[in-house]
């Protein structure tokens, strides 16, 4: 299918508003909008295989009971910039899984639950990457994510992907992973931040209460009314984080409960067990290159170099780009790595910019000269931002 529109439909009965599935399908670039089930799967409900590219799931698809925009028990392959956006169900709001799940470069934004997993509710086995997930509301647990339960074991995958401004009354603003289930965040993987609110109970950026890794993480700026701002595991869970940031809990403090340390890891106060408390010094979410949006690290943060070669064990950051080979690399999501030194600026239209090699800790002040013909661009490669300096110079 190319091109095409579902729109308006109903399924009375049934599930599967906009198209049921039970075979094969591929779609390029279409739109399900306004698509209602009595059952679940408002806009897609596929028991079979779908490959969806550049296609947008949104503007109101509604289910009774869940995957407001869809519902799998197949396998579904959704990426190449597709949006699931703005979609309700009782549960899973945007996505319900209980097959076999792929997010590549997609984005889940908007959605609501009224129980739990605003944007992706998971009893299957679910691979995000490199994909967005922003803005999802659940009135229980898991505003981003909610993996697992009791009655239905889950496997969940995270690489290179954010969540950020998700919201749910208990369980975590993002991850809720449940007794039975496992969910692995592996480097360069997650970034969890920024701005999340938990009106309720405990574990305002990650709620664990079954078997979780974390791997080069950065978690800041979550909430809980009550403890475990940026992480809360529960008794009897399995928490193991290692080269990970957790950082700038505004309440609720960054840790609560128990949790393995593999080493190398940061929290701004002494909660986290085992971790350095130490400032990492966080820039503010923005795009630093890749595929979303990351903190970048200010000089001077603790986080920079802090890993020997021999125990970086990874190539790439979040942002894709290159951790250094045989130097030490930095801990949480994004590396400055070489990436991070070099500054390209045209002096002249049709000529190739020059490079500047920046050591990682000096500042290079910078001049754009400009006449009345022409206003010379300044173009900085990713992975840069302004320093801390009150001359504007670039680090």
């Amino acid at each position: 299918m190319e091109a095409t529109q579902i729109v308006g439909n109903r399924a009375l009965v049934s599930s599967g508003g906009g198209i049921s599935n039970e075979g094969n399908l591929t779609m390029n670039s279409g739109t399900f909008w306004m698509n209602v089930a009595s059952e679940s799967g408002g806009g897609l409900f596929n028991t079979g295989v779908v490959h969806l590219v550049n296609v947008a799931i949104s503007n109101g698809n509604t289910a009774v009971e869940q995957g407001g925009g869809i519902d799998n028990t197949g396998s579904l392959m959704l990426g190449g910039g597709s949006q699931v956006q703005g979609n309700s169900a009782n549960e899973g709001g945007g996505i319900a899984n209980s097959g076999e799940l792929n997010l590549d470069g997609a984005q889940v934004l908007e959605n609501s639950a009224s129980g739990n997993g605003g944007g992706v509710l998971n009893h299957g086995q679910a691979w995000i990457v490199s994909s967005t997930l922003e803005n999802n509301q659940a009135s229980l647990s898991g505003g981003g994510i909610y993996n697992g339960s009791d009655q239905n074991p889950a496997a969940l995958i995270l690489e290179n992907s954010t969540l950020l401004k998700n919201q749910a009354w208990r369980g975590g603003d993002y991850l809720m992973t449940s007794r039975g289930s496992r969910l692995c965040v592996i480097a360069p993987c997650l970034e969890i931040f920024t701005i999340s609110t938990i009106d309720g109970s405990n574990g305002g950026g990650i709620y664990n209460a079954g078997e979780l890794d974390l791997a080069f993480v950065t978690l800041a700026y979550n909430h809980a009314s009550e403890d475990g701002g940026g992480l809360f595991n529960t008794d009897g869970s399995s928490l193991r984080i290692v080269a990970s940031i957790v950082a700038y809990s505004p309440t609720g403090s960054n840790c609560t409960g128990g949790l393995t340390s593999g080493g190398y890891n940061l929290s701004d106060d002494p909660s986290c067990l085992g971790f350095d408390v130490a400032d990492p010094r966080l820039a503010a979410l923005a795009d630093y290159g890749g595929p979303t949006l990351t903190h970048y690290l200010l000089a001077g943060s603790p986080a920079i170099d802090l890993i020997p070669p021999g125990d970086c064990g990874m190539n790439i950051d979040q942002r894709l780009f290159t951790r250094p080979f045989g130097q030490p690399c930095d801990s949480g999501a994004v590396d400055l790595g070489i990436s991070g030194r070099l500054l390209q600026i045209d002096i002249r239209p049709k000529t190739q910019g020059n490079r500047i090699d920046i050591s990682r800790e000096g500042l290079v002040p910078v001049a754009i000269l400009s006449t009345e013909d022409f206003n010379a661009p300044a173009m900085v490669a990713p992975g840069l931002l302004p320093s801390d300096a009150p001359d504007g110079s670039y680090r």
